[in-house]
């Protein structure tokens, strides 16, 4: 639980501005994340749209249901 999200907040700012995006960095941790899955056995279908209709039925089956107020 964040007693202060003011001071949360500055800290996200303050690191945000001064780190700079670096696209060849950020692909390079992807891909190694990626990698990373894979090896994890995370992505192992050789399709990766396969499964893809029951994704989509239990999304819509999720999104019909009514929250509790």
């Amino acid at each position: 639980m964040i007693k202060n999200p003011a001071i949360l907040e500055a800290f996200e700012q303050k690191l945000t501005a001064s780190h700079k995006a670096d696209p060849a960095e950020s692909m390079r941790i992807f891909e190694e994340l990626h990698r990373f899955a894979f090896q994890l056995g995370k992505f192992s279908r050789a399709n990766p749209l396969e499964g893809i209709e029951t994704v989509i039925r239990l999304a819509s089956i999720l999104r019909s249901v009514k929250r509790a107020p």
